[in-house]
């Protein structure tokens, strides 16, 4: 029998990349800070469609773009009006901008914790990094930002876990340094678990004003992702005869929080490369290999192949 059909051929994903110097303004007509820029930066066919927005804390878009390839804007400025040309309310949000062209091709990309305030006196904290791990990280920066430091009595950070309690305390007066480098240890010089904590930043005036950040979310994650792979037929014999043509591929890899990437690599006979397969983020359920190498050879008859799966997590 015969199919017809359209297929598809796309060899250009979309690619997008986001820039920004401040994530926080405060839209309150004081002509400091009252718009977020972020610079974007896109790889993309003219009829690609592509979705963007801010989300609030709850997930729920507040903000909505719609563009096509070649109308993407080279920057969004935000003055923090929802799609109703309200304020939006204070708060942290999240922007992302996302889209999968016809070939299925996908790409995203989005910055987290957006600070948006109406206060004129300003504290905010941002962490130097979302996700550490003990096995490639020894510190990490929060740095500190004030919009006025004159009058300042004290200030502390806090660092809080999954149970709202404070596991560690750093404290100054008077002088605000523009940075405090951490070990994510505690007192005793021991690594803190695997887990989710909120870095909090807040501020004593003697006015008796005590502007404070909103809470910054800081993963630990010292754990590698748990992989498994398995594959079916036990005997795959790609030679078009229709019985066990295809070698059905399953992978697995879980982990604490989120996949990066992962890696398939097939070994022939003799150790090298044959075939690989990767890709982002999630590992898919299934794949189908027909037999081929990266060159285009075949598998040889009565060999044996090695399969070996890699998978790297967000940290």
């Amino acid at each position: 029998s015969k199919k017809k059909g359209l297929i598809i051929v796309d060899n250009n994903s979309p690619k997008v990349s986001l820039q920004n110097d401040d994530n926080l303004f405060s839209p309150n007509g004081d002509n400091r800070k009252d718009k977020l820029i972020i610079i974007q930066k896109v790889n993309s066919e003219y009829d690609d469609e592509w979705q963007a927005g801010f989300t609030d804390s709850s997930g729920t878009v507040v903000k909505h773009y719609v563009w096509k390839g070649n109308e993407i804007p080279s920057y969004v400025v935000w003055d923090g009006k929802n799609d109703d040309g309200e304020d939006s309310p204070e708060g942290l949000y999240n922007y992302f901008v996302t889209t999968t062209d016809r070939a299925g091709n996908n790409a995203s990309a989005g910055i987290n914790e957006i600070t948006l305030t109406r206060q004129y006196e300003i504290a905010d904290i941002k962490v130097s990094r979302d996700l550490f791990s003990f096995n490639k990280d020894s510190e990490l920066k929060m740095f500190l930002k004030l919009s006025k430091s004159s009058g300042l009595q004290s200030w502390k950070i806090e660092i809080k876990d999954a149970r709202d309690r404070i596991v560690k305390l750093i404290e100054g007066e008077k002088s605000l340094p523009p940075y405090i480098t951490w070990d994510c240890r505690d007192n005793a010089g021991n690594p803190f678990p695997d887990g989710e904590y909120r870095v909090g930043f807040s501020t004593v005036f003697k006015s008796g004003n005590t502007p404070a950040s909103y809470e910054k979310r800081l993963l630990i994650d010292s754990t590698p992702p748990e992989t498994l792979i398995k594959h079916s037929p036990d005997y795959f014999s790609p030679d078009g005869d229709g019985e066990n043509d295809v070698l059905v591929i399953t992978p697995s890899a879980r982990d604490n929080f989120s996949i990066a990437s992962w890696t398939i690599r097939i070994y022939s006979p003799s150790g090298s490369v044959f075939k690989m397969f990767t890709g982002e983020q999630a590992v898919p359920d299934q794949i189908m290999w027909d037999g081929l190498g990266d060159n285009k050879d075949i598998v040889e008859s009565a060999a044996d192949y090695f399969i070996e799966l890699e998978a790297v997590d967000r940290a």
